[in-house]
């Protein structure tokens, strides 16, 4: 029995997340990267488990397949705009997430009342995907998310060669056996199209 388009599965906030997670599922790189859904802000920041916001969780959570997170992705409907309280918590995680060097993506997402459902079926999708598209593009980039150290698991920075004829990721630990990371060892968050 076919269900109701607009009926929400109890996992998900909105119909919105589950169209992108179906979208993100088609576009990520599942030979090195994983997608989690609904994630907690502890575990992504374990040292701060005694903050008030680490009950909060972000709509979508990429991976390596150590488990190192590289790229959060909120889903941002009407409620993030108006709501004072929803915003100020919406600043709170982007400026968590800049402080731990893990970017985080907030995609706005259209509010389409006219729809009918059978309109609705055909037309958000789309109307998700180029907005997705278009607000991941900078991810196509590799130096556009952290890399972390396959030795000690600390982030590495990207650098290049004092001529610049090379870029590489260097582990800024002093005590780690592991010191560069050839760029081309990083591999993409998204299939190349």
């Amino acid at each position: 029995m076919e269900s109701d388009i607009l009926e929400i599965a109890s996992i998900w906030d909105s119909h919105a997340e589950k169209i992108a997670f179906e979208i993100l599922t088609e576009k990520i790189n599942e030979t090195d990267y994983q997608i989690s859904k609904h994630v907690s802000l502890k575990e992504i920041f374990k040292s701060y488990q005694k903050e008030p916001w680490m009950e909060w969780h972000i709509d979508f959570l990429i991976e390596d397949m150590k488990g190192y997170p590289v790229l959060g992705i909120e889903m941002n409907g009407i409620k993030h705009w108006n709501d004072p309280k929803c915003r100020k918590k919406d600043k709170d995680k982007k400026i968590l997430f800049t402080e731990a060097g893990i970017p985080l993506v907030c995609i706005p997402l259209p509010e389409l009342p006219s729809y009918t459902k059978e309109e609705y079926k055909a037309e958000y999708p789309k109307v998700l995907q180029d907005l997705m598209d278009k607000y991941l593009m900078p991810f196509q980039y590799k130096t556009s998310y952290p890399a972390y150290c396959r030795v000690c698991g600390k982030q590495m920075a990207y650098v290049f060669r004092k001529d610049y004829t090379a870029a590489f990721y260097s582990c800024l630990n002093k005590n780690c056996e592991c010191r560069t990371i050839s760029n081309e060892k990083i591999p993409f968050i998204f299939k190349c199209n």
